[in-house]
């Protein structure tokens, strides 16, 4: 009886799993691209297996800043092999918006 009335108006039917299937499929993909992108941006900001230094209380890594000295205090701590001290700004290239 269910099936009949599924097939008794098939393309309703057919259009509403499409609907929904591309609905399941829009949300998996800005869930992984989503993912993606957080993934990227600690990958750009050197947090993958390393620590990144900021100045407390600041919204953004761009809005922070630090003393000149403070990478060879860091680099004095035991067991640190490495320090690079970094530059975060914003740009803008051509007419990019």
């Amino acid at each position: 009886m269910i099936f009949n009335n599924l097939w008794r108006r098939a393309t309703r039917s057919l259009l509403t799993v499409l609907g929904i299937a591309i609905g399941v499929a829009a949300v998996v993909a800005l869930g992984a691209m989503a993912q993606g992108i957080g993934k990227n941006y600690g990958n750009t900001l050197g947090l993958s297996n390393h620590l990144l230094v900021t100045q407390a209380n600041t919204y953004d890594v761009i809005f922070s800043s630090l003393d000149e000295d403070l990478d060879q205090r860091i680099q004095a701590i035991p067991d640190v092999t490495d320090v690079e001290p970094g530059v975060f700004s914003w740009i803008v290239v051509g007419d990019t918006p």
